[in-house]
């Protein structure tokens, strides 16, 4: 099976086996249908903020395989591809608030993810910033017949930056030495602070 590229025509695909049975057999036989793929979805996350998301893409994931009726598992998963579809999907930002419709459902192979697997989200904020969220997630698996719902978040983009440094300070020809004190922190919405990475430089000239 090869994966469409275009998430509407992805269709879930649902599979059912009986026992052995004579060929002259003309008794009616019970079938139980099982999901043989993985549906992916997205929701907001607990620090989602209000705008829209633009675009999700799941990047470098397999989307080919072969499906064995008997074992009832998938073998040979190759050719790492992305797909990605258009939301344009006015969010406020509530936690667990659908992202993506029932239609716009990815319907997947169940696989390990290989290296270089990635979900790409472009997002607009409510300032009318645009964003790129990108999240690695090699490693991780897509379980046959289970729904993986993944939570976006804006975390990253959260953060208010602060530094306090001591007042400039003027010396003669003769020179000087001046002690500096730098503050350097960033805090989030519900008043997290962490330290955050400062560079000094300095100059000879006297210009920059």
């Amino acid at each position: 099976m090869t994966v469409p590229e275009e998430v509407s025509q992805q269709e879930d695909l649902l599979v059912a086996r009986s026992s052995e049975l004579g060929g002259n057999s003309n008794t009616a036989v019970a079938l139980t249908f099982n999901h043989a793929l993985t549906a992916v979805r997205f929701v907001c996350g607990n620090d989602m903020r209000e705008g829209t998301v633009k675009q999700v893409r799941l990047k470098n994931v397999y989307s080919r395989g072969t499906y064995n009726m008997g074992t009832q598992t998938w073998s040979g998963l190759d050719t790492p591809a992305s797909f990605s579809q258009a939301l344009d999907k006015v969010t406020t930002g509530t936690a667990d608030e659908a992202l993506t419709s029932e239609a716009q459902t990815f319907m997947m192979l169940p696989q390990r993810l290989p290296e270089g697997a990635q979900i790409e989200v472009l997002f607009t904020d409510d300032t009318h910033t645009g964003h790129t969220l990108i999240a690695d997630i090699k490693g991780s698996e897509w379980p046959m017949g289970k729904t993986v719902t993944y939570k976006i978040s804006s975390s990253s983009l959260n953060w208010t930056y602060t530094l306090d440094v001591t007042a400039l300070a003027d010396f003669t020809y003769t020179g000087g030495t001046q002690q500096y004190c730098v503050t350097s922190y960033r805090q989030n919405a519900q008043g997290e602070k962490e330290a955050a990475e400062w560079t000094a430089q300095y100059a000879e000239d006297g210009t920059t």
